[in-house]
């Protein structure tokens, strides 16, 4: 199946959840904010979240700094 990851085509299989998708990409789910198709998910809902094909996921990672 294919899906969008900051712009970037990325294949993963049928029924995967976010943190399985985090996982294939080697993406560390700590200060990460995800969104798919510009609605921001709970960090709690992940575990339960499965992407639909062609969904766009923005992945946002949370820098220091002022």
């Amino acid at each position: 199946m294919e899906i969008s990851i900051n712009g970037k085509n990325v294949t993963i299989k049928s029924g995967m959840n976010l943190l399985e998708i985090l996982k294939q990409e080697t993406i560390r789910p700590e200060g990460i904010a995800i969104a798919i198709n510009d609605v921001v998910i709970s960090k709690k809902e992940w575990a339960d979240k499965i992407p639909k094909p062609e969904d766009r996921i923005l992945i946002i990672t949370a820098t220091a700094g002022g």
